[in-house]
């Protein structure tokens, strides 16, 4: 079964990306660098709030409830919307604390401005919700089962890219958001993003 990153960015062909580009008002060069960075900074975010039961079992309520992958089924459909208030109370929920710096980050490094990085993650938080949500339905995972397969979709890409992850997992463990510079995570989106796509 292909990883949760793997999923999503197997649904960002040029056409995608260029459909959310003019949602942004971004370039794809500059969207693929912030994408690259920004999927696995999610990801490990979600990694995180599971490791307590409390937050697994919470996740797992959330998927069941109102992500049963559909936004992976029409993603044309999802970048013609405006991201909407729950968007944004995912991505704050998904990241806490560290949401200002990482777009921070990820703005200086792609180049994109705060109102398009606040939509780009926007956007890419329910795609992220959508993907755990069609693996955990297929696998009828319970709350620890899926901390379990978060844990392992983190193991992964930090096999695949351990420079890369070893400067997320820093920032996403320090103390205080202005810790860790996440600039050069930032500038290696783009090639992130094509080891996900295999290309």
């Amino acid at each position: 079964m292909s990883g949760i990153l793997d999923m999503i960015a197997g649904q960002l062909d040029d056409q995608s990306l260029g459909q959310l580009g003019n949602q942004l008002g971004a370039d794809q060069g500059s969207l693929a660098s912030a994408i690259g960075a920004a999927l696995p900074m999610l990801l490990g975010g979600l990694e995180r709030n599971v490791r307590t039961e409390s937050g697994a079992q919470a996740l797992q309520t959330a998927l069941s409830r109102d992500h049963d992958g559909n936004v992976l089924n029409d993603l044309s459909g999802f970048f013609n919307q405006q991201p909407t208030q729950q968007d944004a109370r995912m991505v704050e929920h998904i990241l806490g604390s560290k949401r200002q710096a990482a777009e921070q980050s990820l703005g200086r490094a792609s180049g994109l401005n705060q109102e398009a990085i606040g939509g780009l993650l926007q956007n890419l938080a329910p795609m992220v919700m959508a993907a755990l949500g069609q693996k955990s339905r297929s696998g009828g995972f319970d709350a620890g089962q899926l901390a379990g397969m978060l844990g392992g979709e983190a193991r992964e890409l930090g096999d695949r890219e351990p420079a890369a992850m070893g400067m997320l997992n820093q920032f996403l463990d320090s103390d205080g958001d202005g810790d860790v510079d996440m600039t050069d995570l930032a500038q290696q989106g783009a090639s992130l993003l094509n080891s996900f796509l295999r290309r």
